[in-house]
């Protein structure tokens, strides 16, 4: 089971940290990331169809993925107003235009708006997770 997200969804270009729980996984209990930042723990049902930024928690192994170490924790800044109608994490610097341009379904013209309403990319790519710097 998992205390964030539980269940067999795919998440795409979301941020999930921060949590806790005492369960098995406290992260993500299953399903498949893309293009996402997971720095919790996660099951071993979970998949990945690539460019993630995960930590040692939840090792994803497809095209693009990495994991950070915990010298480079966080990835992400405080939950706060960073613009747009909810409050979000900035990624750091450290993981920017992690997604190359023209990637397909990730960094195309396929590619949404982030969770603020900000056009992707911004920089030479686009960044994984729910907010583009």
């Amino acid at each position: 089971t998992g205390g964030a997200v539980y269940g067999t969804p795919t998440v795409i270009a979301s941020t999930i940290v921060g949590n806790s729980a005492t369960l098995a996984a406290d992260g993500i209990s299953g399903g498949t990331l893309a293009g996402s930042i997971h720095t919790d723990s996660c099951a071993a049902a979970v998949t990945s169809t690539g460019w993630n930024i995960t930590t040692s928690w939840c090792v994803l192994v497809a095209t693009g993925d990495r994991t950070v170490t915990a010298e480079e924790l966080p990835v992400v800044g405080p939950l706060a107003d960073n613009g747009g109608p909810t409050a979000t994490m900035v990624p750091t610097a450290a993981i920017l235009d992690g997604i190359p341009s023209g990637t397909p379904l990730r960094c195309d013209a396929t590619t949404g708006a982030d969770q603020r309403g900000i056009a992707r990319p911004v920089g030479a790519g686009c960044d994984s997770g729910s907010v583009e710097q």
